[in-house]
Parts: structure tokens; C-alpha cells; sequence
């Protein structure tokens, strides 16, 4: 065959809709783009599953607070933690970090709350707490329940919280009351896995959750109406906790 037929050959393959090289071309762009569609689908699912619900951020409008910004004497500050994730822990010789998160810290100094949002990972924190413990089944319940302390070295222990699930992920707003926040300067939030309250349990953690004149905003609030959340009290089996 001369060079006129292979052009001419070339040529009329070129014209035909479906030929092997062309369709293994297809293929590969088919499989390319859905790898890379999958990807990309897969990491905005996971950041909008990790989003931080809406009426967990911010201050919460509790009856007290919203009853405090009716009479226009709120004093609230906001604060993000730069202290924001645990330190993690080794299993098989693998550093697990990122266990818990939380955010949205909220005082309401006119009503003497603390507010913060907690979040943690429904399958990789839980797997992780059940290969420290030896557990067989899943824990069941509120699994981790809270402590503030501040730099006085007063521990509460009484709290409400609201909670939210989605795929992967649970977030609770939590709300301690009746906090004295007179010559406070640091808060100090404490995790703990509830059937493990001692001081050296596998899953705790101490998070340095506020700290003084470290960028607070003290916002003003034009519209605010009571927040919808339902709150539960604190488990019963803080009553574990040591003192």
C-alpha cells in the first residue's frame, strides 16, 4: 500500500462514527471523567456534611438571652478557638488527630452562659474509641459529655445541649448556666468519654476554649428572635465524674 491509500485509508476511517481506536479513546475519557466528577463530588459532599449547622452558630437566643436583648441589655461575645482540634492518639502505631472539633463559643455575660457547638466524626472518632477500649459494639446514647473549667480553677458540670445528626458526622450545641464569668480569662473545656470520666481517660481532652482580649467580637444585634432548638439536659451519668 502507498502513501495515497494509507492516506486515503486514514482518511475514510476518520469519516466512520465508530471505529476500535475511537472507541477505546471514549472510554478512557468516560472513565477519566467520572474519577475526576467522583472526586470532586466526594469532597464538596464531605465539607457540606461537616458544615456547621446554622442555628449552631452564633449566639443561641435562649429564653434568657432573648429575654436579656429585648430589654436591650445583652452583652455578648463570640470567640473561634485557635484551640480547636484534640491532639489525637496513637492506635498500632498510627496518630488518629481530629477526633473532636468545636467552635462557635458564645458568652453571654449578661445572662452568665457559655455556648459552644462540639462536633466529632460518627464512624472514624467512634471506631477509634472502641479500638482503645476493647469494645465490641458500638457505644449507644450521649458518648461524650463536658466539663468547663475556668482560671480560677471553678469546674461546672450542669449543661444543656441540642442535637443534630447527619451522615458521618454529630454536632451538639452545648450551654452551660449559671457560669460566673467575673475576672475570667480563660475557659478550658473538657471532653470526656462518659463511661470514662477519670482524669486519665483514654478518650478525654482538655481544649483551651477561650481565652481574653485573643479577638472577640462583641456584635450588636439589630433582629433576634428565640431560638428553635430543643435542648436536653446533661446525661445522668456525669454524676460520675470525680468531685
Amino acid at each position: 500500500m502507498n502513501t495515497e491509500d494509507m492516506d486515503y485509508y486514514e482518511y475514510e476511517e476518520s469519516k466512520k462514527w465508530f471505529t476500535p481506536k475511537k472507541v477505546i479513546g471514549f472510554i478512557f475519557k468516560l472513565v477519566a471523567f467520572v474519577i475526576i466528577a467522583g472526586t470532586f463530588a466526594l469532597i464538596l459532599g464531605r465539607i457540606t456534611l461537616m458544615k456547621i449547622p446554622k442555628a449552631f452558630t452564633g449566639l443561641t437566643f435562649t429564653e434568657s438571652v432573648y429575654e436579656a436583648y429585648s430589654e436591650g441589655q445583652l452583652e455578648a461575645e463570640l470567640f473561634t478557638p485557635t484551640d480547636s482540634f484534640d491532639d489525637g492518639v496513637k492506635i498500632d502505631g498510627k496518630l488518629v488527630k481530629g477526633r473532636y472539633h468545636i467552635s462557635n463559643v458564645a458568652l453571654s455575660h449578661t445572662t452568665n452562659e457559655v455556648q459552644f457547638t462540639f462536633r466529632y466524626n460518627s464512624r472514624s472518632t467512634i471506631n477509634a474509641l472502641m479500638t482503645l477500649y476493647g469494645l465490641t459494639e458500638r457505644p449507644t446514647g450521649e458518648v461524650f459529655v463536658f466539663t468547663l473549667t475556668d482560671n480560677n480553677g471553678v469546674t461546672y458540670k450542669d449543661y444543656v445541649f441540642a442535637a443534630k445528626s447527619r451522615p458521618l458526622y454529630e454536632f451538639r450545641r452545648v450551654i452551660f448556666e449559671g457560669v460566673d464569668l467575673t475576672d475570667v480569662t480563660t475557659l478550658y473545656l473538657n471532653v470526656y468519654y462518659g463511661d470514662d470520666v477519670s482524669g486519665a481517660g483514654l478518650m478525654n481532652h482538655t481544649f483551651v476554649m477561650y481565652e481574653e482580649d485573643s479577638g472577640s467580637e462583641f456584635p450588636i444585634y439589630e433582629k433576634a428572635k428565640k431560638t428553635s432548638l430543643v435542648f436536653s439536659k446533661a446525661p445522668v451519668y456525669m454524676s460520675k465524674l470525680e468531685g
